[in-house]
Parts: C-alpha cells; structure tokens; sequence
C-alpha cells in the first residue's frame, strides 16, 4: 500500500534495500484528475523504485467527506 498527500508519496509498504519510497512524486495526471479531483478509484500500472506494480488508487476522505489524498 502506498499514500499520496496530492502528489507526494508519504509512505509505502514495499522496501528495498531497507528503504521506503517516501517523498517521491507521482507523475500521472490521470490519476490525480480522477482520484484527487473526481473522488474515483482508479487502477494502473505504477513503477516504484524501478519495479512494475499492478496498483489500484482510491480516495482517502475525512468524516466530512474531502478528499484528504489517496
């Protein structure tokens, strides 16, 4: 599992070499137009640390409903 704040990865549960692949950038508009904007789940490919992943990208909302990061 991974977690944007928009477009920065917070965190991620894959590790390599001990690391976690934080406060990198997520470049695919795509996906920010549809989960960031338009509240969708959104599935793709993603390369993390130069691997391919079969991602699936969801809205993560506060009680009142925004759209905190997905």
């Amino acid at each position: 599992m991974t977690i944007f704040e928009g477009d920065t990865r917070i965190s991620t549960t894959i590790i390599i070499n001990g690391q976690r692949a934080v406060r990198t950038k997520l470049n695919n508009p795509n996906v920010e137009d549809e989960v960031l904007k338009g509240g969708k789940v959104y599935d793709a490919e993603a390369t993390i640390l130069g691997k391919n992943y079969k991602t699936v990208y969801w809205p993560l909302r506060n009680s009142a409903g925004d759209i905190l990061g997905m």
